[in-house]
C-alpha cells in the first residue's frame, strides 16, 4: 500500500468515526422524549371563535423531531370521545420549544392531546439521510428533512377547567 493509498484510508476511517460519534444513541438507558405541559387557555389565532389549549412543547433529545397531532380527546361519563384532531404540526431542533394552540370545542372539559412524533435518525442511517438531503438540495434545488428515525406518541391530559 502506498503512502497516499493509506492517507486515504485512514482520513475515511477519521470520517465514518466522527460520523457515528455524532449520530449515535447509546444504548441502554430509554431514549428521552418530547416534553409537553398544559400551560392554559387562549383565544385561537388560526381557527378563530374556538377556544384553543396551550400547550408547551419542548425538545430535550438529542435529535431534531416533527410533531403533529394524532389525536383530540374528551373526556365523557361513557370514557374518552374522539373530537376531529386540529391539522397541527412543526418541527423542533435538539433544546428549542413553542407553545401549540390546539382548537378544542369546550372549556369546561378534561381533554387528552396525542401527539405524533418523528425523530430524525442517528447512526448510519442518519448520515445516509443527510447525505439524501444535501444530494437533492444540490441537485434539484429542493430543502428537504428527512424524519426516519424513532416513531413514538406522547399524551398530556388537562384536567384544570376554566
Amino acid at each position: 500500500m502506498t503512502k497516499k493509498s493509506r492517507l486515504i484510508v485512514f482520513a475515511a476511517i477519521l470520517l465514518l468515526c466522527v460520523g457515528l460519534k455524532m449520530y449515535w444513541r447509546p444504548a441502554g438507558h430509554p431514549p428521552p422524549e418530547l416534553s409537553v405541559t398544559f400551560r392554559g387557555w387562549g383565544v385561537n389565532t388560526v381557527w378563530p371563535n374556538k377556544p384553543a389549549v396551550l400547550l408547551e412543547v419542548t425538545n430535550p433529545t438529542p435529535v431534531a423531531v416533527s410533531l403533529s397531532v394524532y389525536a383530540v380527546e374528551r373526556e365523557t361519563q361513557a370514557g374518552w370521545r374522539l373530537d376531529e384532531p386540529a391539522l397541527v404540526g412543526a418541527s423542533l431542533e435538539p433544546g428549542a420549544g413553542f407553545v401549540l394552540q390546539v382548537p378544542v370545542a369546550i372549556t369546561n372539559a378534561a381533554w387528552r392531546i396525542r401527539l405524533h412524533c418523528h425523530e430524525r435518525a442517528t447512526g448510519l442511517d442518519g448520515l445516509a439521510d443527510r447525505a439524501k438531503d444535501k444530494f437533492e438540495a444540490i441537485t434539484s434545488n429542493t430543502i428537504r428533512t428527512r424524519y426516519s428515525g424513532r416513531i413514538y406518541y406522547v399524551t398530556n391530559e388537562i384536567r384544570q377547567q376554566r
